[in-house]
């Protein structure tokens, strides 16, 4: 078994026209993650997980906020120094995660994955610092082989 760890923030954003997440001229994909999500459910993800249901439970209701140049989760504050996109099809988003995107209501062909990058913390084993974009409030985090869904909001 291959484990293959970066040292980057993964965003990942379905790929669907910007109308349907009220995007405007000149929205980076990335501004449609900024603001506040909290965990609304633990989803059924790939084959293997590295939490049991109970430890997957309690992470229902955290909350996780991203910003321009920080991300937050559990209180602490990480910089981001950029971000960056690349665009996955189905198949690659299969061969990375285990599992296939329309297993998490992610359809379309191909998958815009948008990496957040820190010059001065590691962040791929944080919690939230995953996500694939599911719609306008929907998110998705997948942590230790779960995958989590997260609600925009609105506080």
């Amino acid at each position: 078994m291959t484990i293959r760890i970066r040292a980057v923030v993964v965003l990942c954003l379905a790929v669907f026209p910007g109308a349907a997440f009220g995007q405007a001229k000149g929205d980076s994909p990335s501004k449609l993650l900024l603001g506040s999500w909290v965990v609304a459910r633990v989803l059924s993800g790939g084959p293997v997980a590295a939490l049991t249901s109970g430890e997957a439970s309690r992470l229902i209701g955290r909350k996780i906020t991203y910003r321009e140049s920080e991300f937050i989760v559990d209180g602490a504050t990480f910089p981001i120094s950029e971000y960056q996109r690349r665009i996955v099809t189905q198949e690659e988003f299969l061969i990375e995660n285990k599992f296939p995107a329309t297993k998490i209501n992610i359809g379309s062909a191909h998958i815009v994955e948008v990496s957040a990058q820190s010059t001065h913390e590691y962040l791929a084993d944080k919690f939230g610092a995953s996500i694939w974009f599911i719609g306008k409030d929907t998110l998705v985090a997948p942590y230790m082989g779960v995958p989590f869904e997260l609600k925009r909001s609105n506080k």
